[in-house]
């Protein structure tokens, strides 16, 4: 069981820094042993791809739902979003502080686990320190803060991924 959660949460991380369009292609292209799809640069550009030979699996109801169990984004340290999935919006709410509203719950009937990482967005040079991840009163909403290695509230941009369980 351990190590499905460390495999999930590897990939998530893997799609936080791999853009989240690359890596549903990835996914289910590994997923039917296909060959593996490259995605080259940051863009928002999508390579049709033929899935006619694909498992029909791979394009459920079932499959999409699951998928939405993994939330993943990457915020600049100014607050905006480089990329992400199923984010409606990120707020930098002072220096370091940043409120997350995702388009679904983390809290209620599901279960939330976090990761995240102070990480560059694009090829931005970035500056090492410390990060934290909170609920808030919002089911919708997290609270991110970030800090300089001193713990000093710092801009810092970020990936985070959300883990939602039954």
């Amino acid at each position: 069981m351990f190590d499905k959660y460390l495999a999930n949460r590897r990939n998530l991380l893997k799609m936080a820094g791999a853009g989240i369009i690359g890596a549903v292609l990835g996914e289910r292209a590994m997923a039917a042993s296909a060959e593996p799809i490259t995605t080259t640069g940051l863009s928002d550009t999508v390579t049709t791809v033929d899935m006619s030979n694909w498992p029909s699996g791979s394009r459920s109801a079932e499959t999409s739902a699951k998928f939405e169990n993994r939330l993943a984004g990457v915020i600049k340290a100014d607050g905006s979003i480089a990329r992400g999935y199923l984010i409606d919006n990120c707020i930098l709410k002072g220096v370091g502080e940043y409120l997350i509203t995702w388009k679904i719950p983390l809290q209620g009937q599901v279960k939330t686990n976090f990761a995240a990482t102070i990480g560059s967005a694009l090829d931005e040079p970035v500056e090492p320190g410390f990060i934290t991840v909170g609920l808030t009163s919002d089911p919708r909403q997290l609270r991110i803060r970030t800090y300089d290695i001193t713990g000093k509230p710092a801009a810092r941009p970020f990936h985070i991924a959300a883990f939602r369980d039954q």
